[in-house]
């Protein structure tokens, strides 16, 4: 039987009184955690509404309620399964029917009272629920497209410019910052909006604030510095020794940089004031581009004649070649400002103090005029309710909310933003240790690949250290991998571990690789084949060795399915190909976008015909389309049918009309001919009833007369 080697951390996470942050990678069964973890909560609580899940999209949402739906219909229909994890599901289950049974809630048929919800629902339940206590009242419904909104606040602040003589000294600041650009400055601006929930509540403490971000930068200088100081310490002795050589026997005036050291006893202060001498220090040992000096030479402080010197040095520089993830610390420590910011620093970020809340009150304008709104909105709407008042240890809301929620469990908590984990610590703000009502949080910070939604993944390292208000987590680590073979599992171990950095990092959201353990035996064939090409072939060899892959997986196992991963879509212009030269029927999602479709295509030139009869390229694309067949020769004709004539800038609709009562018509093929005569009443018909209805109905209208629906059936 094959073991479950973090079985005792999977049953301690199922414990209904306690608090957990539970590190879940990918295939460790995370979904499944919750599931037991919801029913068992079940089997404790009054009211299954007082257990709130919360996922961050629908889908996950909706799969996690079915889930437990399903683990409760199984328990009530079926006998206890003989498989160990799925008998535990059903125990579980059980225990929370019997909790059903006794307290009337008809879970089974009413499952819609499992509060398993998104974040953004959540967050627009709290708004709603209680808009009136908030200034931002009742939210009107999200855009879809909230980035044409970003954009006419963005040029609606900079329009004031030459009209605000307020604001026109800030602006002046933000565009001599951005190079007088103001498309770039609009751009800027808006990618802002995007993330308002991060900066709104704090920017107006940013104004004269120096101390602040001084004190700020400080301690990220002297964070780096301390871990550096940890790695080098077993040097550190031998580095400040040879650095006193090196800056008493640099040449005169090479390294000024350098000669600074002279007389140095121990490692500078980890901080701003002694930032200058350990970046001097560090450029001892790597290069410009960052990489381990292979040598030292008289500029650098070591003659040619003293080899005892440079032998030393050399074998230092071997070291810390030795060490893993050393350069990188090394190269992020001579990236570090080496000192506060200036007055033209403090002079934009007193600017910004001014202009962003002004912006974010464009936006609200802007969102109000068309009734709208953004997931933004609706998370700041949320937190104002729960944030406490000055006056207030825990807000009015909270308390409202704390009645009714026991317990909380967050899946997917790497793609958490600040305002979203602020949101919790306020609600849980309320919580006392012991009280019976815990937090559970799951995720993988090695999946928090794409920022989602302004995610913070330091965010998550931080929650496994700290407290999330009052709550504080206790960490568990899942390692058992159901998913994938040993091979696999053993393959993306070896790979990973050296490309995911050593130690975790919250400021910079470095994340170290978690040795996986697979829960599936080895096969026999190898896991893992890796083929490499090179040359100006490579691409195509590439996509021909795939398609041949794939024929030879479907001779040899046809019910086998196969998924080809691409970096980006133009990795398929060659695979595509190949994979229909090779008769492989292929389904891809959000490869091709709809634009470059041609019927699509089709439709955006009758579009633009219809709007614009000047529009001759449009007309001529659409005399061009399956649904009117024009030729080549027949286009040619109806373009030039005017030179018999002066050209009066005739439309190529009206050269329609002249070309058939002309004797021009005569140049016509015989299908062209048929195919005008079929064409030219429905153009003129649609022409002389434009702007009768919509431009969606006019258009699908004569896309349907024209025959359009034909060409794609």
């Amino acid at each position: 039987m094959t073991l479950v080697v973090d079985h005792t951390e999977r049953l301690k996470a199922i414990d209904p009184e306690e608090s957990f942050i539970v590190s879940a990678p990918a295939g460790s069964g995370k979904t499944g955690l919750i599931t037991q973890r919801i029913l068992c909560l079940l089997g404790t609580v009054n009211h299954p509404e007082e257990i709130l899940s919360i996922t961050f999209t629908r889908k996950a949402a909706a799969e996690m309620a079915a889930r437990v739906h399903s683990a409760l219909q199984t328990a009530a229909n079926e006998p206890r399964p003989e498989n160990q994890y799925e008998a535990q599901t059903w125990d579980f289950a059980q225990k929370a029917l019997q909790q059903d049974q006794n307290l009337n809630w008809n879970l089974l048929d009413m499952p819609n009272r499992l509060r398993i919800q998104t974040i953004d629902s959540f967050c627009r339940y709290i708004a709603r629920q209680f808009s009136l206590e908030t200034k931002l009242g009742d939210l009107s419904e999200p855009s879809d497209q909230p980035e044409v909104h970003y954009q006419s606040a963005s040029r609606s602040l900079l329009q004031k410019l030459e009209t605000d003589d307020a604001l026109t000294p800030h602006l002046t600041v933000l565009l001599a910052h951005t190079g007088n650009d103001l498309a770039r400055c609009e751009r800027l601006l808006s990618e802002l909006l995007g993330k308002r929930e991060e900066w709104l509540p704090i920017i107006y403490g940013i104004k004269d604030n120096h101390h602040y971000f001084e004190q700020v930068i400080d301690e990220i200088v002297a964070e780096n510095i301390i871990d550096l100081q940890d790695r080098l310490m077993p040097v550190a002795g031998e580095l400040i020794e040879l650095a006193d050589f090196a800056a008493t026997h640099a040449p005169e005036g090479k390294n000024p940089s350098l000669t600074q050291l002279a007389g140095i006893t121990e490692l500078p202060d980890a901080g701003l004031s002694g930032i200058a001498d350990w970046q001097t220090l560090l450029r001892m040992l790597v290069t410009k581009d960052g990489a381990i000096r292979s040598k030292v030479d008289k500029n650098g402080g070591f003659p040619s004649d003293k080899k005892e010197h440079k032998s030393r040095m050399e074998t230092l520089l071997d070291w810390c070649r030795a060490q893993a993830d050393l350069v990188s610390q090394i190269n992020n420590i001579l990236h570090l400002p080496s000192k506060s910011i200036n007055i033209s620093e403090q002079l934009i970020l007193n600017a910004l103090a001014q202009l962003l809340p002004r912006l974010a009150a464009e936006l609200d304008i802007e969102f109000k005029a068309h009734d709208q709104c953004d997931y933004s909105a609706i998370t700041l709407a949320a937190l104002e309710a729960v944030s406490p008042t000055s006056d207030e240890v825990v807000s009015d809301i909270t308390l409202r909310l704390d009645y009714q929620l026991r317990h909380i469990l967050v899946d997917e908590f790497q793609d958490t933003s600040g305002s979203q984990v602020e949101l919790l610590a306020q609600l849980v703000s309320g919580w006392q240790p012991d009280d019976g009502r815990t937090l559970f949080l799951v995720g993988d910070a090695m999946q928090s690949l794409y920022g989602f939604r302004n995610a913070n993944v330091g965010l998550f390292i931080n929650s496994q250290r700290h407290p999330v208000g009052t709550v504080q987590c206790t960490p568990i680590n899942l390692t058992t991998n159901f998913r994938s073979e040993k091979g696999i599992v053993d393959w993306v171990n070896n790979a990973f571990t050296e490309a995911f950095p050593k130690k975790a990092d919250i400021s910079r959201g470095a994340i170290p690789y978690s040795l996986a353990a697979a829960f599936k035996s080895k096969s026999d064939h190898a896991a893992v084949h890796f083929q490499g090409f090179t040359g100006d072939l490579a691409e195509s060899e590439e996509a021909k060795h795939i398609a041949n892959t794939c024929l030879q997986i479907n001779q040899d196992d046809p019910a086998q399915s196969i998924a080809i991963l691409v970096r980006s879509r133009g990795h398929l212009k060659h695979i595509i190909p190949a994979l229909q030269t090779a008769r492989l029927n292929w389904e891809a999602h959000d490869i091709t976008p709809l634009g470059t479709r041609m019927p699509v295509l089709d439709m955006m030139s009758l579009t633009r015909a219809l709007v614009s009869p000047a529009d001759r390229i449009a007309w001529l694309a659409l005399l061009r389309t399956p649904f009117c067949g024009l030729g080549l020769e027949d286009l040619l004709t109806i373009s030039n049918s005017t030179m018999i004539t002066p050209y009066n800038g005739d439309a190529i609709l009206g050269q329609l009309q002249n070309l058939m009562a002309s004797s021009s018509a005569a140049k016509l093929t015989d299908y062209g001919r048929v195919a005008l005569e079929r064409i030219i009443p429905i153009l003129l018909n649609a022409w002389g009833e434009r702007r009768r209805v919509d431009i969606r109905t006019e258009v699908e209208s004569i896309w349907q007369s024209l025959g359009g629906a034909e060409t794609v059936s």
